[in-house]
């Protein structure tokens, strides 16, 4: 099986020593720069958060299959995923909440909510939010395809139709994405009014098929971005 997608050699080596590091470092910098070009000035307290699902594949992967005692510091020290941030915290001299977290699929959206509530309850002024996720190994598309999760025999757009019928699961894809969210509006590109997360205790893989526990998170999170179409419907 070969590989779904991956990464081309044009990475920065200075980034760090995987195309992982290299995709985070870079996706957050665009980010940074973007937001700076467009009116926004940095707060006192800058938090980071990094979504992921599987952290840098590649490099467990080298660690594990050579002789793991011989690593170099370096080498070791660029596999905890705080490495990275730390890098991306003293390139900006960011200083402020730092935090990893993983929800699978959902990953993103947690660091958005994640942000949004370190901003509403004043722990932070800004917050950076970086998602990433290199891991479709032949390995893991071997086993999700197992599971009956992954499909990769057509078409993304024709696998997976979220919202509508005839969605049979996951497709490959492989990115890694940078946002900064700010308490303050200036040169923004969109508002995040609320929000929700639920886990209806199912299934690992499947969802209840009464669907209850997900048009709950969806309700919520209509109710928490003060919508009258949330109130309406319910």
């Amino acid at each position: 099986m070969a590989w779904v997608a991956r990464i081309e050699d044009e990475g920065n080596p200075s980034d760090g020593p995987t195309r992982y590091h290299q995709a985070i470092r870079a996706a957050g910098r665009e980010a940074v720069e973007n937001a700076l070009d467009r009116g926004w000035r940095p707060g006192r307290v800058v938090g980071v958060v990094h979504g992921y699902v599987l952290g840098d594949v590649d490099a467990w992967r080298n660690y594990h299959h050579r002789d793991g005692f011989q690593a170099s510091k370096r080498e070791w020290l660029s596999l905890m995923p705080s490495t990275v941030l730390s890098e991306f915290n003293q390139e900006f001299d960011f200083h402020g909440p730092t935090l990893g977290v993983t929800a699978m699929c959902a990953s993103g959206v947690a660091g958005l909510l994640t942000a949004k509530s370190w901003i509403d309850s004043g722990m932070a002024d800004d917050v950076i939010v970086l998602t990433s996720d290199l891991s479709l190994s032949p390995e893991n598309c071997a086993a999700f395809a197992k599971v009956g999760v992954f499909f990769g025999d057509g078409p993304s757009l024709d696998i997976c139709r979220p919202f509508q019928e005839g969605s049979r699961g996951f497709t490959g894809g492989e990115a890694a994405v940078g946002m900064v969210v700010s308490g303050r509006r200036d040169g923004s590109y969109a508002t995040i009014r609320g929000g929700a997360m639920s886990h209806d205790a199912y299934h690992v893989i499947s969802i209840d098929p009464g669907y209850s526990h997900v048009r709950r998170a969806f309700t919520t999170a209509l109710e928490n971005a003060g919508s009258t179409r949330a109130r309406s419907s319910t």
